[in-house]
This record gives C-alpha cells, sequence and structure tokens, in this order.
C-alpha cells in the first residue's frame, strides 16, 4: 500500500498540471480575443473617419467643379473668360 501513495500522487500532479496547461491556454485564447476585438473596433473607427472625410472630398470636389465656382475662380483671376453658351459646346465621342 506504501507503492501506491506515490502513484496516486504522480496521477493527481499530472490530472493538475493538464488543468493549470489547460486554463492557461483558456485564458491566453481570451486575451487574445479581446486584443484582436480592441484592434477591430480602432480600424473601425479609422474606417467610419477617413469615410466620412472621403464623402467630404466628394461634395468639395463637386462644390469646385460647379460652374459658379468656375465662373468665380476665372473672375478671381481676371481672365475675362465666359461660360459657353449650349451652342459653343462641342461633344468630342
Amino acid at each position: 500500500m506504501v507503492k501506491s501513495k506515490p502513484r496516486l500522487i504522480q496521477v493527481w500532479l499530472a490530472l493538475l498540471a493538464v488543468f493549470i496547461i489547460g486554463l492557461l491556454f483558456y485564458t491566453w485564447c481570451r486575451i487574445e480575443c479581446l486584443k484582436i476585438g480592441y484592434e477591430i473596433n480602432k480600424e473601425k473607427s479609422e474606417y467610419m473617419k477617413l469615410d466620412a472625410r472621403r464623402s467630404e472630398f466628394i461634395v468639395e470636389l463637386k462644390r469646385l467643379k460647379s460652374p459658379e465656382q468656375i465662373e468665380r475662380q476665372i473672375r478671381r483671376y481676371k481672365l475675362d473668360l465666359k461660360i459657353p453658351t449650349p451652342k459653343q459646346i462641342i461633344e468630342i465621342p
């Protein structure tokens, strides 16, 4: 019966070691999931900022392409240019 006690202790220590290793692995997985979640949220936030900025640039581009804005710029530089009439516009295919 004396020999069975060390064997029993070894089995319990082995089971305890497996349990602790499993617990550490689970903890590591959860921490990695949290890190990745934070990174995803950060990237989503950055994407939203860039998308809003892109929308602002599209609006600004449309404003700058408007005939009124072009005419204003032409007047600013005093080039004496005028917007062509529809008869003066030739579309090139």
